[in-house]
């Protein structure tokens, strides 16, 4: 990137800070939970952001990444002779930043904005039960579309990162392929959130 690239993006920077800090907003802190399906079955998880100014924020999130159960153990109980509960499950703790675009459209009768967002961060997971040699740090990056509704957040969006719940090969219900570290293995997701602002 040459010279004269690089001010015009710093001073475009610099124009959308000045801008977002005219929009005064009286709510910083959005609080989020989010459902995902993905390339290993599903992931639930809740956060909080920080946005001092309405379009660069930081957060984090917690929360799990799980094989989806076979609709014949749905409701077993585990102490079931006859059931071994054997779904592999991963603990996730997600920081992450989150940079949105100024609003794209007003719809003045819902009195709601649309922005789009990007969110790269990244995910720390211990082991899955039965890992070895399992990785606890990736990467991850998001990015979607955004309805502000109020105080209300409305989130549809589209993730991919280098973790891999069967990183290290654990224990699993559904017969994976043996995992292979040196190979490209990402994992996709689409997900929802519903947030709010305080």
């Amino acid at each position: 990137m040459n010279l004269r690239t690089r001010i015009s993006v710093l001073l475009c920077f610099i124009a959308a800070l000045c801008m977002a800090q005219e929009e005064n907003s009286d709510y910083n802190w959005e609080g989020m939970f989010s459902g995902e399906l993905n390339s290993n079955g599903y992931g639930v998880n809740g956060g909080v952001h920080w946005m001092p100014i309405p379009y660069i924020g930081i957060g984090a999130a917690i929360g799990f990444d799980s094989e989806i159960k076979e609709i014949s153990d749905w409701g077993r109980n585990k102490y079931d002779p006859c059931y071994v509960d054997n779904y592999c499950m991963r603990f996730i703790f997600k920081p992450s930043l989150m940079l949105r675009t100024p609003s794209l459209l007003h719809i003045k009768s819902q009195d709601m904005d649309l922005h789009l967002f990007a969110s790269p961060g990244i995910i720390m997971s211990p082991p899955a039960s039965g890992a070895k040699g399992s990785e606890w740090l990736y990467w991850t990056g998001s990015a979607g579309i955004t309805a502000i509704i109020d105080r209300l957040t409305l989130s549809l969006g589209y993730s991919q990162s280098n973790y891999s719940l069967i990183d290290g090969n654990p224990y699993t219900h559904h017969g994976y392929d043996p995992y292979v570290r040196n190979k490209k293995n990402y994992t996709h997701s689409v997900f929802f959130t519903l947030g709010w602002k305080f």
